[in-house]
């Protein structure tokens, strides 16, 4: 649908897998600072973390992961406090397909823009 190709790795080599290394060391950083008086209590600050990390806009794409995988912002625990905007227009569930497909090809080619970008400059 949206051109995207599954890549293999080599089982039980971590190093062939860069990115998914890279988002552990990133969790484990986040996980050792939201813990930092009890480390032995990660696990009860890991969901706080993760929406921290979800809802956060990445330096290289310019997006929340949220939006990038959703085409859409999450739903934070203050929309629920505050409510949401009242100005989602009325759409067919097609048009609303269609909507969301044309945004996330946009994000998408938005999102290799700056991550190819980031690449060269290192």
């Amino acid at each position: 649908l949206f051109g995207v190709a599954k890549t293999r790795t080599t089982a039980y080599h971590p190093q062939s897998d860069g990115l998914v290394e890279r988002m552990n060391r990133t969790l484990l950083d986040l996980l050792a600072k939201a813990s930092i008086d009890h480390p032995d209590d990660w696990d009860a600050h890991l969901n706080r973390v993760l929406l921290a990390y979800r809802s956060s806009v990445h330096h290289t794409t310019g997006a929340t992961p949220s939006r990038v995988i959703f085409g859409r912002e999450m739903r934070l625990p203050v929309d629920l406090v505050y409510g949401l905007p009242e100005n989602t227009p009325e759409e067919s569930v097609g048009e609303y397909t269609q909507r969301l497909r044309q945004d996330l090809e946009q994000l998408y080619e938005t999102v290799r823009g700056k991550a190819g970008r980031q690449q060269r400059r290192q």
